[in-house]
């Protein structure tokens, strides 16, 4: 079965797309009568992948295409980093949460954050081009 609903935009490599980025998204989740806690794993998922390959992948290509789609009760983002490092997030990252915030390492907490509210994560690099495509579930039924 194909993908059906697909919005699909291109973002500069900023920080400062990430207005435009939740803009974007929030007209997808609109259209799409997707509820609440859905609504939050898709934004923090976007959020935290895209800031990641701004601050960590400064060589690869000044733009970075978004795709939202439903696929029955499922949505589906993707995200490509052209012309970057690979960067896999689709590993599960060990966060002790319990640890106090002074003996914490820094980084990770954000994918552990991403792997916490979404039901999948894959990752491919081919062509210079890696693809992250992450599915969450709707917790409720569509309307």
């Amino acid at each position: 079965m194909g993908k059906a609903y697909l919005m699909t935009k291109t973002f500069k490599r900023t920080l400062g797309s990430l207005d435009s980025i939740f803009e974007f998204i929030e007209k997808f989740i609109i259209a799409h009568t997707i509820d609440k806690d859905t609504a939050f794993a898709v934004n923090v998922a976007v959020e935290e992948i895209f800031t990641n390959l701004v601050k960590y992948d400064s060589t690869a290509a000044p733009d970075i295409p978004i795709d939202l789609s439903m696929e029955g009760n499922r949505v589906i983002m993707v995200v490509r980093n052209i012309g970057g490092a690979r960067f896999d997030v689709s590993a599960e990252v060990a966060v002790d949460v319990e640890a106090p915030l002074r003996t914490r390492p820094i980084g990770g907490l954000g994918l552990h954050i991403v792997h916490s509210v979404v039901d999948d994560i894959r990752y491919e690099y081919a062509g210079g081009v890696g693809t992250i495509t992450i599915t969450k579930s709707m917790e409720a039924k569509r309307a």
